[in-house]
């Protein structure tokens, strides 16, 4: 094949359809690509409310719908590019000209519809308005959004990578062998989330994880709340720094909650279960029969519940410790030269510490 032949081929295969049109005030723009043969597509988009919907296809299908509140058009509207190289395929948005004037008051909305059926990776940048994602099933997706509200329908994706700055991120459903996020000033919500690993931090927001399964947690937070309910595994370390750290309904083997300005509330039921605080109180309520319990409060009480019963040798460093529960109490004075597999530990400087049955 000569070389203009081998030119045209490529571009056949890159676009299938581009179309622009308008009115005065409305101007719609619309690409189609193959996606044949790519692996992975990048989208970077700002400045537009974007609704992204997939199916099972090999195109990529984008409508970019303006409406020029105020402006010239020629130094105001976006315009559609992409760049190729290999197997991956960028599409982004921008100025038409080096005009840009600030009076400029145009809204803009992105449709995209993406097929699935080729890609292994699926990138988003985005910034400074709405993302509406439905659901996205790609063995490898990544997310990047700033002054933005992100909502997503559900995930489902081998690794998953989340960053959201000023804005909030709420996602119904989360199913990832690893998945991290990160983010700072805006909340972030996740209703279901199953996954191997779940690591990340969140910066003046709170957190909140309704219902999660998931291997190993390690999650940071700064200046807002974290609450995480119904929550099954086998490790869990969560660090708060002037906020709430409450755990309600967990199930798992270890646990590590550290706070240094925050009230710190656990119950269920834990094998390992570690509580740390500079200031502030902790509330330990734990259903598990067998237990390793350790907690420090440098300024605050600890208050520790146990299922009836329960047996245990302990080493307490604390100025004063009050036994609730009278059975509990005489046993408490005898538990540290009985043999048994529950322990606790627990060092108090400026708290009292309380210890009762459920």
């Amino acid at each position: 094949m000569n070389t203009p032949l081998k030119c045209a081929a490529l571009l056949a295969a890159f676009f299938v359809v581009s179309l622009s049109f308008g009115d005065d005030r409305q101007f719609t723009e619309q690409k189609i690509y193959d996606l044949e043969g790519l692996e992975s597509l990048s989208l970077d988009f700002n400045h537009a409310e974007i609704e992204m919907t997939q199916n099972s296809g090999a195109t990529l299908d984008i409508t970019m719908i303006q409406t020029l509140k105020r402006g010239d058009k020629d130094s105001c509207l976006h315009v559609l590019s992409d760049e190729r190289a290999g197997k991956a395929l960028k599409v982004l948005t921008g100025y038409s000209s080096q005009r840009w004037t600030r009076n400029c008051n145009v809204h803009r909305t992105i449709k995209v519809l993406v097929g699935t059926a080729a890609l292994q990776r699926l990138a988003l940048d985005h910034g400074h308005s709405t993302l509406e994602l439905q659901d996205i099933k790609m063995p490898n997706f990544e997310l990047l959004a700033r002054h933005s509200g992100v909502r997503v329908g559900a995930i489902v994706a081998s690794m998953a990578s989340l960053d959201c700055r000023h804005g909030s991120l709420n996602i119904e459903s989360a199913q990832s062998d690893n998945i991290r996020i990160n983010g700072a000033h805006g909340k972030l919500k996740i209703a279901v989330l199953n996954s191997a690993e779940f690591e990340g931090s969140w910066r003046h927001g709170s957190v909140s994880l309704l219902k999660s399964q998931v291997g190993t947690v390690n999650f940071t937070s700064g200046h807002g709340a974290v609450y995480f309910d119904n929550h099954t595994g086998d490790t869990l370390n969560l660090s708060n720094r002037h906020g709430k750290i409450k755990a309600n309904g967990l199930q798992l083997e270890n646990v590590t909650l550290r706070n240094k300005h925050g009230p710190i509330v656990f119950s269920g039921g834990a094998s390992r279960l570690e509580a740390y605080n500079g200031h502030g109180a902790i509330k330990l309520v734990q259903t598990a029969a067998k237990f390793d319990i350790v907690s420090h409060n440098n300024h605050g009480n600890i208050k520790i519940q146990l299922p009836k019963g329960s047996q245990y040798n302990y080493a307490m460093n604390a100025k004063s410790v009050k036994i609730n529960d009278k059975k509990l109490q005489a046993y408490h004075l005898k538990t540290q030269t009985q043999a048994t597999p529950n322990h606790i530990q627990i060092n108090s400087s400026h708290g009292q510490v309380v210890i009762d049955e459920i």
